[in-house]
């Protein structure tokens, strides 16, 4: 895994601290099934709608829609279970039959690529009329640069036809993107925002003039921004995911977290995912880079010889609620409402949604 704020790991104390390992388990809510991997070869699942009196049986597949029902593999009883012996190049999908009848398919959210902290698959959500949003067909993440060839031979068997990249020309000239042979088609949808341009902060970590700049509150403007200066490039976005000939689709930028979680944000809304729900999948930022957060902070502080200095930089690594809550209340205040601005600023009426959910939802 590398660390966040790329530059970092030019620097001459480079292997100081190590980043975190992409395995390992984090305090999720399990009210919807849950799939982590504590190490390379286990899968952990866990789900609070089984029980000792109601009990749900595991099936396992190689796709959302290729499960062997011959023959299950665990059986949930309130307690997590792990999987071990499977390949670990192959992602698996679980499927959960419970015991009053209905199914669910449930995945890995965050996909174990060594040269990526942030790729996440936007499936297992609900979402509109008690669908779920699909599994396997529209992932997030930060820059792909730094993947390694077992990241694009696992990349590869995503099927990925279609990568959204919201970076600016400069930051595709410092880390350009990584894809398989076989490359998706890439949408450039430049986004920056003023005051935040990734390049010219990597500069002031260099030369250790960091300055007075209150970067949690550029955050805070530039997710205003994306919900309205940069609705264009979100239109964009959607036109392109409306066409089934782009899915699966990966959305990202260079940290995986702003112009990325607006996106991932926006479209979960337009499949019907309450916000609830969609702050959750925002905040899973802080939870899957935590470990790294915190080594890359500690690392700042040995570059920049100050715990202030280095803390001054947080916002760029984290997320706050407060983000996304600015992009929403202006959507709010401007249009009244996410589903006019969906349909006003971002040209999504009720039949395009209707085809974007038949496309996105199971």
């Amino acid at each position: 895994m590398r660390c966040s704020l790329r530059a970092l790991l030019a620097l001459p104390i480079a292997g100081v601290l190590a980043c975190a390992s992409p395995y390992g388990l984090h305090p999720l809510p399990a009210t919807e099934p849950l799939v982590q991997r504590p190490a390379v070869d286990v899968w952990e699942i866990e789900w609070d709608g089984a029980s000792k009196s109601a009990p749900a049986t595991v099936y396992l597949g190689d796709a959302p829609d290729r499960i062997d029902r011959t023959q299950p593999i665990a059986e949930l009883r309130g307690e997590p279970v792990e999987i071990i012996g499977l390949d670990p190049a192959v992602r698996p999908f679980f499927e959960i039959d419970a015991s009053d009848g209905s199914r669910r398919v449930v995945a890995e959210r965050l996909l174990p690529l060594a040269g990526t902290d942030n790729f996440r698959d936007l499936g297992g959500y609900p979402a509109a009329g008690g669908r779920h949003t699909r599994w396997g067909m529209l992932y997030r993440s930060d820059d792909l640069s730094d993947l390694t060839r077992a990241d694009l031979r696992y990349l590869a068997g995503l099927h990925v036809k279609l990568v959204c990249d919201f970076r600016s020309p400069g930051e595709r000239e410092r880390s350009p993107d990584r894809l398989p042979d076989e490359a998706p088609s890439v949408a450039l949808l430049d986004i920056q925002t003023e005051g935040f341009d990734p390049v010219a902060i990597e500069e002031k970590v260099y030369s250790r003039d960091v300055g007075d700049t209150d970067y949690q509150a550029l955050l805070i403007e530039g997710n205003r921004a994306f919900a309205t200066r940069f609705a264009y490039q979100y239109k964009a976005m959607f036109d392109r995911l409306e066409d089934p000939a782009n899915l699966p689709a990966l959305v990202h930028c260079t940290q995986g977290k702003d112009r990325t979680g607006f996106a991932a944000a926006i479209v979960l809304l337009a499949l019907g995912v309450s916000e609830e729900t969609v702050m959750q999948d925002y905040m899973l930022t802080n939870v899957y880079t935590a470990n790294e957060i915190e080594s890359t902070l500690g690392y700042l502080r040995l570059w920049l010889w100050s715990d202030d200095a280095a803390e001054a930089f947080r916002p760029l690594l984290e997320v706050d609620p407060e983000y996304l809550q600015a992009a929403l209340d202006i959507i709010h205040e401007d249009y009244g409402s996410v589903d006019a601005y969906l349909s006003s600023a971002l040209g999504l009426d009720a039949e395009r949604r209707a085809r974007l959910q038949a496309l996105l939802l199971d």
